[in-house]
């Protein structure tokens, strides 16, 4: 029990997690889980979630968020001319 409420401690302690802690303890108490080793994977998933893009500027998708994807999303096409431009090297 005490080793559970130090994990809970320690995830409290970052500011930024005041808001997903609330919407992970909804989802915790809805879903039965009663683990705070999974309370703080699902803070750290949530977390992990909110920042959409990587540094390649890829979209990062989780089927299992339950968001609907975005279907309006186009491709990045290459031109022709860059592929002719590597060949004449």
């Amino acid at each position: 029990m005490r080793d559970q409420l130090q994990i809970i401690q320690q995830v409290l302690v970052e500011p930024e997690v005041e808001q997903v802690a609330n919407e992970a303890m909804t989802f915790c108490h809805q879903n039965k889980i009663h683990s705070a080793v999974d309370f703080k994977a699902i803070i750290d998933q949530h977390l992990k979630d909110l920042k959409p893009k990587d540094k390649n500027g890829l979209h990062l998708l989780n089927p299992l968020s339950g968001n609907k994807l975005d279907k309006q999303i186009q491709p990045q096409k290459s031109s022709i001319q860059d592929y002719e431009k590597l060949f004449k090297k």
